[in-house]
């Protein structure tokens, strides 16, 4: 009896977790979100220092080049952020709001792109 109740519960905590995993990323709280995107992050940071770069210029030429098509403007901010037009500026509040309402950034998010 002891054994089914381990199994039971063994197999509630593996579909909790998948559960978890499945969870909508804009759902998540800030510690799930980093460590979602901790790879990615690392990635970015080698790949940054590869090409002599700061992590920020390629974030702003990834957001470029994955916005050209559909949205101009937001290509744009992308733009200036690799050619470091806008680390030492501060934004507007309609840049801010744009950026904060298109990606659904939090306050960390949102500092951290800032």
């Amino acid at each position: 009896s002891d054994k089914k109740n381990d199994t039971t519960i063994s197999l509630q905590s593996a579909a909790a977790h998948q559960a978890a995993l499945t969870k909508p990323f804009d759902e998540l709280s800030p510690r799930q979100s980093r460590r979602r995107t901790d790879t990615i992050m690392s990635l970015l940071r080698e790949e940054a220092e590869e090409q002599k770069i700061s992590t920020t210029q390629l974030l702003g030429y990834m957001l470029h080049r994955e916005n050209y098509v559909h949205n101009r403007v937001i290509a744009g901010i992308g733009m200036k952020l690799f050619h470091e037009q806008l680390v030492s500026k501060e934004l507007s509040i309609d840049e801010a709001l744009h950026i904060l309402s298109t990606y659904k950034l939090g306050r960390i998010g949102y500092t951290t792109l800032r």
